[in-house]
C-alpha cells in the first residue's frame, strides 16, 4: 500500500511482465510492459554436470524469504537428511547477502558477493539443478538464465516466472497468502504467492534420482526458448 500511493506522480509505468501490467494496471491508467531477456551470446546451452563427481550440486541465487531460500533449505533437509545417497552426496549452494538465514550445516555452503559475469555462468554451470521458489516477482532474471543454459529447473509458476512457465521443468503450485507484516521494509504489501512445498520437495527428490530425464527436458525447454526469443 505505501508503494503505490506515489504511482500517480508518474506520467508512465513501465513492468516486466503481462502480469505486473495487469496488477499496476488497477492503480494507474497508462502502464507499459516491456519484457526482459537474456543475452544469447552468454546464456546459451552448455553441457550438463554428470553423476560421476563426488556431490549432486543444487543451487539457488538470491536470499530472503521473498525468494523462498527459507524453503529450498528446509526441503532440502527434510528431502536428504538421515537418507544415505543414491548416487552423489547432495549439495546446496546459496549465493546470498543474508549470512544469517544460512544454517551450520556441511552440505549447505554460502557465496556472498559479488560476482562477474564469467564466475555466475560458471556457477550456474556446475550446477545439477537450479531452484527458485519465489514467493513473489516482478520477472525473475535468474531461472531463465538457468534454463538458457540447458539447467534442470525448479520454480514457482506464478507472478513474473508466469511469463516461461511453460520451460520450467518443475512448475511449482502455489496458494495465496498475506505477506508477514516485516516482509519488505516500505511496509504491508497485500498477498503474495506460497509455493507447494510437497511439490518442492518432489522434485528436487526427483531430479536427484531422474537427472538425465530431467537434463533431457530441460534441453528440448531451452531449444524452445531460444526458438521463440528469436521469433520475437
Amino acid at each position: 500500500e505505501p508503494f503505490r500511493e506515489s504511482l500517480d506522480v508518474f506520467d508512465t509505468i513501465v513492468v516486466p511482465s503481462e502480469q505486473n501490467q495487469e496488477l499496476f494496471s488497477r492503480y494507474h491508467d497508462n502502464v507499459k510492459f516491456v519484457p526482459l531477456g537474456i543475452d544469447p551470446k552468454e546464456w546459451f546451452p552448455m553441457e550438463r554436470p554428470t553423476l560421476d563427481p563426488e556431490y549432486f550440486n543444487f543451487f539457488i541465487s538470491g536470499g530472503g524469504h521473498r525468494k523462498g531460500s527459507d524453503l529450498v533449505i528446509k526441503a532440502f533437509r527434510k528431502v536428504f537428511d538421515g537418507r544415505v545417497p543414491d548416487g552423489p552426496r547432495p549439495r546446496l549452494f546459496i549465493h546470498s547477502a543474508k549470512r544469517d538465514e544460512v544454517p551450520r550445516d556441511d552440505r549447505i555452503e554460502l557465496i556472498t558477493g559479488k560476482l562477474d559475469s564469467y564466475e555466475e555462468r560458471a556457477l550456474y554451470a556446475m550446477a545439477h539443478c537450479y531452484v527458485q521458489p519465489s514467493r513473489g516477482e516482478g520477472f525473475g532474471m535468474r531461472p531463465l538464465q538457468a534454463m538458457a543454459q540447458g539447467c534442470p529447473t525448479i520454480a514457482t509458476n506464478a507472478h513474473g516466472h508466469a511469463a516461461f512457465g511453460d520451460l520450467i521443468t518443475y512448475p511449482l503450485g502455489y496458494s495465496l497468502l498475506e505477506t508477514p507484516p516485516q516482509a519488505f521494509h516500505h511496509g504491508p504489501a497485500g498477498t503474495w504467492w506460497e509455493p507447494d512445498f510437497d511439490e518442492l520437495c518432489a522434485a528436487m527428490e526427483d531430479v536427484y534420482l531422474n537427472y538425465d530425464k530431467a537434463v533431457m527436458k530441460a534441453a528440448i525447454n531451452s531449444q524452445i526458448g531460444r526458438a521463440s526469443c528469436r521469433e520475437r
